[in-house]
């Protein structure tokens, strides 16, 4: 069996690949075992997340003499007659001499040294942190950790070129860390997971873990590692040469300081809507720009993309009629833009039955919880790809955080508008699936002559499209009220034309044209 020390431990560039490669994948050298340590904090793609929590899965079903994994906790079989042998078998032990002594955990004599001195460093951690207060704490210490030995390492086997692993997902205690760095000591990779904070931090007591700290989203702090591990896929890959290459080519051109940006760079980032305060104008000049050349456009934290984008509502028409319908003809030709004659771009009212059933998917501080709301009838977004359904949720609860609204979001207005964008509209959701943050903005342009009643259910969506970062343009000939009733003026410009004109029929490019000299000789 290889020597371990703390000098072996080494740093990993992918720990989701790299924990799994073999000893000759890791270093040319073969005097040790070479070891990694790894604590990760958050989530920062839950695609890759979730298929590496398949794999642990996998792996430690299939393979439990190279693999170990404690959810939550580590159980602890408290037998009183096992406890009293154990007793027994410690009983002339001095634990300042543990290394040296006697003792015999387990029946491999070269594992049972390696354990004795594993041991003897982390009964020496937890004497100099203060958590052996007394000599019962310290005995009972002693047997915890003699009981978690036989328990979980009764199976393993080790290989010269693959040392065993232990994984650790959740909440986690003061002894159980200290049984993890026993693993360590021994020869174990140690990964350390856990979606919604670190207690690990406190726990580490100056051994130096590698740290992958990524974004921790509210809606994962109650979700188990089973509701990750079976949303993942099992795959057994290798990143070749050429494309890390590729990747770090990618890092040093596609940047915001050169304004050139790969297809869906961002697909796994954030957007924040930066409203244009602006004209009829500004609609000509910017309608059509994609959302990189607009003025504003930036990059915030490397992967928040902000986007100048259109929440016009005009009321009225131009005395020239010519040139109102040619503007909003023109913007119907605008790439991926949905065109709708009434407000209500949610036609259908949901039942307050159906509303209600969604109160199980939240908790009580209003944040999602996604596996609840997954499995409800309402939930229409399950089979888009899975960084826009995570897109989505974040910006559910961005928006109920929003004080976009003129009321406040009581707890029945929060369901509705849940179930109004979990139950969007196909051709919304489609053009959700093709926006690219940087390239050409999604777009709804309204087209309205009479005086109609907004359906809440689309007001709220068009506050989530908001800030999604959609173009949105509302017409409305009769100056009618719509989005201001819902709606925090803040949040869109109103635009008034010349005068206002009910059941005003909108006319195509074609019947605007001018009719020829012969058609007009001719009556034709």
């Amino acid at each position: 069996m290889k020597r371990i020390h703390l000098s072996n431990l080494i740093e990993s560039n992918d720990i989701f690949q790299d924990i799994f490669k073999k000893q000759s994948d890791r270093t040319a050298k073969t005097d040790n075992y070479y070891v990694y340590f790894a604590g990760i904090t958050g989530i920062n793609d839950m695609r890759i997340y979730c298929d590496f929590l398949a794999n642990i899965k996998d792996k430690t079903s299939k393979y439990n003499s190279q693999y170990l994994l404690f959810k939550e906790k580590i159980p602890f079989s408290a037998v009183p007659d096992r406890v009293n042998d154990i007793l027994a078998l410690i009983n002339d032990i001095n634990f300042e001499e543990i290394q040296n002594s006697s003792l015999k955990i387990v029946d491999n004599e070269e594992l049972n040294t390696r354990l004795k001195n594993a041991l003897s460093v982390i009964y020496e951690l937890a004497k100099k942190n203060n958590l052996l207060k007394t000599p019962s704490i310290e005995i009972n210490f002693v047997v915890k950790m003699i009981v978690w030995i036989q328990d979980n390492l009764k199976d393993i086997v080790w290989k010269l070129e693959d040392n065993p692993k232990v994984f650790y997902f959740g909440k986690i205690k003061e002894h159980e860390a200290l049984f993890l760095f026993l693993l360590l000591a021994v020869g174990f990779d140690v990964v350390y997971l856990n979606p919604a904070e670190d207690p690990f931090e406190k726990y580490t007591f100056k051994i130096p873990i590698q740290k992958f700290v990524y974004d921790i989203q509210n809606s994962n702090i109650n979700a188990t590692f089973d509701f990750f591990a079976n949303q993942g896929k099992v795959v057994n890959k290798i990143t070749s040469p050429t494309k890390i290459a590729s990747e770090e080519l990618k890092e040093s051109f596609f940047t915001p300081e050169s304004g050139i940006f790969k297809p869906f760079q961002f697909v796994k980032g954030n957007t924040l809507p930066l409203l244009i305060n602006g004209t009829i104008e500004d609609l000509e000049v910017y309608f059509h720009q994609p959302a990189k050349v607009r003025p504003g456009f930036h990059i915030q934290n490397e992967n928040t993309v902000v986007i100048p984008n259109f929440f016009f509502k005009i009321n009225g028409v131009n005395l020239d009629r010519v040139k109102y319908f040619s503007l909003i003809n023109d913007l119907r030709k605008s790439k991926n833009t949905l065109f709708a004659g009434t407000v209500n771009i949610a036609p259908i009212s949901i039942e307050k039955s159906r509303i209600l059933s969604l109160d199980s998917a939240i908790d009580k501080n209003k944040k999602i919880i996604k596996e609840e709301l997954r499995l409800n009838p309402l939930y229409r977004i399950k089979n888009i790809r899975f960084e826009l359904e995570e897109f989505i949720l974040s910006k559910i609860e961005e928006t109920i955080n929003t004080p976009i609204f003129k009321f406040k979001l009581e707890n029945n207005n929060i369901l509705h508008f849940i179930a109004s964008v979990i139950f969007m509209d196909s051709k919304v959701l489609s053009s959700l699936e093709t926006f690219d943050f940087t390239q050409n903005i999604p777009k709804i342009v309204i087209y309205t002559s009479h005086l109609e009643d907004m359906n809440v259910e689309s007001a709220f969506l068009f506050a989530f499209l908001n800030r999604v970062g959609f173009d949105i343009v509302i017409f409305n000939t009769a100056g009618g009220g719509s989005i201001e009733n819902y709606i925090d003026d803040h949040y869109f410009n109103t635009i008034f034309l010349e005068e206002f004109v009910r059941n005003l029929p909108l006319k195509s490019e074609s019947e605007l044209k001018e009719p020829s000299i012969i058609k007009k000789i001719f009556n034709i």
